[in-house]
């Protein structure tokens, strides 16, 4: 996702010039939940290596960004309560469809749910019919290998692998760097953005954070109303 971003930017950039725009060098990446993942592992790339992209950056502006994967589910798999349980199925069921078909659904779910991602997950099942796929108790849907990360589990062990490698490292950032992230959210954890952003500033990196009121939905609005005003200053 980083190099196709990285990829559509260029090409605009390019058929702008060819239009007759005149452009600054300087980018504002923005985005929220997934799309702000996208935004800082993209704000990541161009703020430690944005001259060989010719893409310097200027801001980035990221909203309930879950930055660190392994975090996440660290967190997730010892919450009694999984508002949004489907996600760790979508996220795992992902990865096997993926590339890592080694991946064994039954020893990271309970039955009957590690049998529902293939119907789930088809592409004309809606959020809200998902919701009611998967109970929202995490000893009821996970298997205790996960709750209790036992890595002698191989799957276990893959998808921690894959969560660590697919994070956005922590690092000193030069251009400024603003999370959004509301204080109750329980589907990109509040708690993971804070551990983010003390490993940036372990580093030496000075990131900034907007405490929302609410939870990851309701946050984007926060985030929403905010943006232009970072846009604004940075133009």
């Amino acid at each position: 996702m980083i190099q196709s971003t990285l990829d559509l930017a260029k090409v605009a950039n390019s058929e702008l010039t060819n239009l007759g725009y005149n452009l600054k060098k300087e980018v504002i990446v923005t985005g929220y939940s997934q799309g702000g993942l996208v935004a800082t592992a993209v704000g990541h790339e161009l703020d430690t290596n944005g001259a060989a992209h010719d893409m310097p950056l200027k801001i980035l502006f990221a909203g309930g960004v879950p930055a660190d994967l392994k975090a996440m589910i660290d967190i997730a798999r010892t919450q009694v309560y999984l508002p949004l349980s489907f996600v760790f199925p979508y996220a795992t069921y992902g990865y096997q469809q993926n590339g890592y078909s080694e991946i064994n659904m039954s020893e990271l779910l309970q039955y009957p749910y590690y049998n529902k991602p293939a119907e789930t997950f088809d592409g004309y099942t809606s959020v809200v019919e998902a919701l009611f796929d998967y109970v929202q108790s995490n000893i009821l849907l996970f298997t205790w290998a996960v709750i209790e990360n036992d890595e002698s589990v191989p799957s276990v062990a893959l998808l921690n692998r894959l969560l660590e490698e697919n994070s956005i490292a922590p690092w000193k950032n030069n251009a400024p760097v603003v999370f959004l992230h509301g204080v109750t959210d329980q589907t990109v954890y509040f708690e993971n953005v804070e551990i983010y952003l003390e490993d940036m500033r372990e580093l030496g990196g000075t990131p900034e954070l907007i405490e929302a009121p609410l939870g990851h939905i309701i946050s984007m609005f926060n985030y929403l109303l905010e943006l232009p005003g970072y846009i604004a200053d940075n133009l």
